[in-house]
């Protein structure tokens, strides 16, 4: 009991301290992103770079994001703010839209869910983990919130019944971010 209050106390504590991103992170990086959909093979690929840059000491960074060749068809950029917060990182979008971000390791991590005009719901994530020779990996993923099967476990031995629900997913996005200099 005394090790479960010890790890439960570690926990809580790394959870509520604020988590910066890592000096380490910042710069900019490119690479080819693959676009998956239902196949296990890329449908389509496009350039991707990546700037982050600290804009003030420890607590924002900009975040800018573009996919494709500039004056081309298809062109779009991503302009975002990364904003430590009391209970953490939130990626400020813009218009109000502040998606919360957790560093685990080094990985930065989000979960959100969209409900569309039509009323159906989608969920969305995305994973930049920090390799160990200085690259970022990205992945965003996501798909329909509307379980493809619901069913119940039973824990005979503690008299528990859970639900459970799961869900397909519709797309990945993968891309290797090398770092490059300027």
């Amino acid at each position: 009991m005394r090790y479960s209050f010890i790890i439960f106390f570690i926990f809580f504590c790394s959870c509520i301290i604020g988590q910066g991103l890592p000096r380490s992170w910042v710069g900019s990086y490119q690479g080819t992103m693959e676009l998956y959909g239902k196949e296990s093979t890329p449908f389509s690929t496009v350039l991707v770079r990546l700037s982050i840059q600290e804009i003030k000491k420890d607590s924002v960074w900009t975040y800018f994001m573009t996919y494709g060749e500039r004056d081309k068809p298809g062109y779009l950029e991503k302009k975002y703010h990364m904003v430590l917060k009391p209970d953490g990182l939130v990626m400020d979008e813009g218009d109000g839209v502040l998606i919360p971000m957790r560093l685990f390791g080094d990985c930065l991590i989000d979960f959100y869910s969209i409900e569309d005009s039509d009323n159906t719901n989608s969920f969305m994530s995305s994973l930049l983990c920090r390799q160990s020779n200085g690259d970022l990996e990205f992945n965003l993923f996501g798909g329909s919130l509307t379980p493809l099967n619901t069913s119940q476990i039973i824990d005979e031995s503690e008299g528990l019944t859970f639900g459970l629900n799961t869900y397909n997913l519709g797309f990945n996005q993968h891309v290797l971010l090398k770092k490059i200099m300027e």
